[in-house]
């Protein structure tokens, strides 16, 4: 009793120092991340003072809470290592939403033109709170699943035979993606007709019968080919970047890389298909190859991402119609950065028909259930939205805050954001720890711009089926038997 009673005090000696230690290294962590934020808050707003001046107070107060949420989002993505999926949902909503919201109510212009629509107070301030409220879901889910304590994740290793097995896999992906490259070439009417414009594509397309996106041999055409390619490119690349000492042919993996990305330039080229599909694909090679993982790949990831978002993705418009967007201050106000106008409808949409009851959501995630089978299934949530307006077009943006409002109103917004968010966080520990989920991360994080831009029906078909079999890939080529076995007597060994 004497002994434990001396030994007691010095217990509780070692642990605490320990303690404050970890207490105020967390604190010093909160403080570079806050005055990072508020570094890029501040950068993001003094150019648009200019433009908030010309806002209602409660306009711009909301626009600026929502820069400094964008902010925090982006500085925490950058903090000592890269964290590609938090990244680009904090970077491109700020270029997408934020923006064109603050220069379209400031300057009373609208992106599709309609007359008077940013002038509605009701309408555009809960448009505006719809998004801020989304933003905020999505990174305090993130925060959440990210600061919770857990073990590091394992790095994913697997023996020859998971080895073979996984280059064998990407192997019957590139011959799938190669075997479908004729059905495109007919579909467009020729090698040609892929490089000279997507609307020029889409007619030929439309003139075969194939102008239902949804149906399985538009598929074939539009999706399935990049997909395969796409997965074949990832997973190859990953069996380049972490070749392992027995390995003595790497040069199967890089020949199978070199062809799938060569493929893409057919498959997923940006003057027949849409920019989205074409920056998930390329992006995720990008992302294989360069393996952006350390602070100084963070911070040009963060400039990279506000050029890309900003300057070439309305430029990509010239591949749709040989035309670029204008380049003049209007640029926010164009159909390319549609975002807030159909944030502005769908909340008037919902005034009158009451929410949708997550029916768009549903069908978006059993987008394989053909319609022929499910008659109730929901068209894509833009086309209603559209048709209340009385647009003569269908092919319109649905910011994912947006169609979660439209689908189960403020609370839809909190929940699905604030899931998305865990699982962004989920995957970007998997992307630090080189986890098996680094292969769906390397290729989620850009494919996330389509899912921001909408409607969710159109765009989960592409993604969901990618991810699909990126998934069913890294479950079946396993860890080995061999690496298995020596885990389980490496367990037992006292």
């Amino acid at each position: 009793m004497v002994n434990k009673d001396a030994r007691a005090p010095s217990a509780r000696r070692t642990t605490m120092p320990h303690q404050s230690f970890v207490n105020h290294e967390a604190a010093g962590s909160a403080a570079v991340v806050g005055f990072a934020a508020l570094s890029l808050a501040t950068l993001g707003t003094v150019p648009l003072i200019p433009w908030l001046v010309n806002m209602q107070g409660s306009h711009a107060l909301l626009a600026t809470t929502h820069v400094f949420v964008c902010a925090l989002g982006a500085a925490y993505a950058i903090r000592g290592r890269l964290r590609p999926c938090l990244l680009v949902a904090s970077v491109f909503p700020y270029c997408w939403l934020v923006l064109p919201s603050i220069f379209q109510i400031s300057h009373v212009e609208a992106a599709w033109g309609d007359p008077g629509v940013t002038l509605d107070y009701s309408a555009t301030i809960r448009a505006q709170g719809v998004l801020l409220l989304g933003q905020v879901s999505l990174l305090v889910g993130y925060l959440a699943a990210a600061t919770r304590r857990r073990p590091p994740g394992e790095r994913w290793e697997v023996d020859s035979a998971g080895r073979s097995r996984l280059l064998t896999m990407s192997v019957v992906l590139l011959l799938g993606a190669i075997a479908l490259v004729p059905l495109v070439i007919g579909a467009a009417g020729g090698v040609g007709a892929l490089f000279t414009s997507r609307q020029g594509f889409n007619q030929a397309l439309a003139s075969g019968g194939l102008s239902d996106g949804s149906s399985s041999a538009a598929a074939l055409v539009k999706i399935v080919p990049s997909s395969l390619a796409t997965s074949a490119a990832v997973l190859a690349l990953w069996l380049v970047r972490n070749r392992a000492p027995q390995d003595e042919r790497p040069y199967r993996a890089k020949v199978v890389a070199a062809v799938a990305a060569a493929l893409l330039l057919v498959v997923a080229n940006p003057f027949a298909f849409t920019r989205y599909l074409v920056l998930a694909c390329f992006g995720a090679v990008a992302m294989s190859y360069f393996t952006p993982r350390k602070q100084l790949a963070a911070v040009a990831a963060l400039g990279a991402s506000l050029v890309a978002f900003l300057l070439a993705y309305p430029a990509a418009n010239f591949f749709r119609t040989g035309t670029t967007s204008s380049t003049s201050g209007y640029l926010l106000a164009t159909p390319d950065f549609d975002g807030f106008q159909q944030t502005i409808n769908t909340v008037n949409y919902v005034d009158v028909e009451g929410i949708s009851w997550a029916s768009h959501i549903v069908s978006g995630l059993f987008f394989f259930v053909p319609r022929e089978l499910w008659s109730a299934k929901a068209v894509p949530s833009a086309f209603p939205v559209a048709q209340e307006r009385g647009y003569n077009f269908l092919n319109l943006s649905m910011p994912l805050p947006s169609e979660a409002y439209l689908d189960l109103g403020w609370i839809g917004v909190v929940l699905i954001l604030g899931l998305l968010g865990g699982a962004w966080a989920t995957l970007d520990r998997g992307w630090l720890d080189q986890t098996r989920l680094a292969v769906l991360a390397a290729y989620v994080a850009v494919a996330q711009v389509g899912l921001w831009r909408g409607p969710f029906g159109s765009l989960v078909p592409i993604f969901g089926f990618t991810i699909g079999l990126l998934l069913v890939a890294t479950v079946l080529s396993g860890e080995g038997l061999g690496q298995r076995s020596r885990r389980r007597r490496a367990s037992l060994t006292p």
